[in-house]
């Protein structure tokens, strides 16, 4: 009989009780050293809070599968990049792509990045869900589905619209330098559903409209944080 191995679930159950523990390293950090005042020296605080989790996290069972969980992510996170590099290192490569480094999607992510990281996602989500995909389309169609080539940014007629414009964009000019298939035409012009009119009619099509969303959100909460810091800073 086979024994399933369920570290994983320990490890996800356990990081709940890493923000329990931050959150009381808070609390504690407040009422000794400032008791109800409103005003809170948070760069100690972070200091107190590194020197309190160096010391106790090799005895907390808790931070160790915390710690194991973010090992583990950082496996397959690479393993994923391999796979997109294996698949569409000749995209990466390509002219088009160099020329997205200098074109901004979200906040400080250039387009490049924005596509590498839109297809890293994918094939985790393909693979946390254990979904049979055709690995190749799904990485291809992915790092495509940004291909429109142009700075969205800069006021320009033909941007207009580019939200609901810009996928038909990037897959004329996809098909012009790679060629696409039946799936990756589908995920390029469907991943910005519900706002696109195409539907997305395959499974990589549907990891594509997740993907490109969790990261945008990503991406864009990022940005966010960074101007807040540069407005602090100043």
């Amino acid at each position: 009989m086979k024994v399933r191995n369920n570290s994983h679930l320990i490890c996800c159950m356990s990081l709940p009780w890493l923000h329990v523990y931050i959150i009381i390293n808070l609390y504690n950090y407040y009422i000794i050293n400032y008791g109800y005042s409103s005003s809170v020296d948070f760069g100690n605080f972070k200091i107190y809070l590194l020197s309190n989790f160096v010391v106790c996290a090799p005895l907390n069972p808790t931070l160790y599968n915390a710690r194991c969980a973010g090992r583990k992510f950082m496996r397959k996170n690479k393993s994923a990049e391999i796979a997109v590099r294996l698949h569409g290192g000749d995209i990466l490569a390509s002219h088009g792509m160099q020329l997205e480094r200098g074109f901004y999607q979200h906040g400080s992510v250039s387009v490049y990045d924005h596509s590498f990281a839109v297809a890293v996602m994918c094939v985790r989500l393909s693979r946390f869900l254990r979904i049979r995909t055709d690995l190749r389309a799904l990485v291809r169609g992915a790092l495509l589905h940004d291909y429109f080539l142009y700075d969205w940014h800069i006021p320009d007629e033909s941007h207009r619209l580019h939200a609901f414009t810009h996928p038909r964009r990037a897959l004329i000019n996809a098909g012009r330098d790679f060629g696409v298939d039946g799936i990756q035409k589908n995920m390029i012009l469907s991943h910005m559903f519900p706002l696109s009119t195409t539907l997305p009619r395959c499974r990589e099509s549907m990891f594509l409209c997740a993907a490109d969303k969790i990261c945008t959100v990503r991406e864009t909460f990022a940005g966010v944080l960074e101007r807040i810091g540069r407005k602090r800073s100043k």
